[in-house]
């Protein structure tokens, strides 16, 4: 995905990465990720659950995170184990003997991506503990918001960033037009 890119460009970057040869054949040319903005006072921060607690994402989750990334790709692995051995921000709820059941990541993109909660701890409240947790890591960085995408056709996060409060950027205020690349990634 590029961000940021002038729309009067993006012929140029479609045609380059059409001779590099890597067209993506499921990627349909109207499909785009909704934009969405998720603020600290979006969220309402609330304490977990008795026997779960915040901990640390490490590279050795990657392939339960890419075996539950119900939209990841053949490169979901080794990029997401390059996310984590670079330590970019995550939050991740653990259970008392080590089970992380649930997280989202954030990419070198500026994203925040790949929320999950394992469907044995769904309605605690965890997808809105690890979101308000990320959004906290990031305000004390510097970057006051998170940033997030979502496809239109993934129902489940669609209604629950709604629920979150996460506002929905306007395309008439961010326009975009979207071309997927897959370059083949070497980490």
């Amino acid at each position: 995905m590029f961000l940021g890119v002038d729309t009067g460009c993006v012929h140029v970057i479609k045609k380059r990465c059409e001779e590099l040869g890597s067209r993506d054949p499921n990627w349909k040319e109207d499909e785009y990720g909704i934009l969405y903005l998720l603020h600290a006072s979006h969220l309402a921060k609330s304490d977990l659950p008795e026997g779960l607690q915040f901990g640390e994402i490490t590279e050795n989750h990657a392939q339960q995170i890419c075996g539950e990334w119900k939209y990841g790709t053949a490169e979901s692995l080794p990029f997401s184990r390059y996310i984590l051995r670079n330590r970019f921000p995550s939050s991740g709820v653990f259970t008392q003997d080590g089970r992380l059941v649930a997280y989202i990541l954030y990419r070198f993109d500026g994203m925040m991506f790949s929320g999950f909660v394992h469907p044995d701890v769904r309605r605690l409240g965890l997808f809105q503990a690890v979101n308000y947790n990320m959004v906290e890591k990031l305000a004390s960085s510097g970057q006051d918001v998170g940033l997030l995408t979502v496809e239109p056709f993934n129902a489940g996060s669609l209604a629950s960033n709604a629920k979150l409060g996460a506002k929905k950027v306007d395309p008439n205020d961010y326009g975009h037009e979207c071309y997927k690349f897959t370059p083949v990634l070497k980490f």
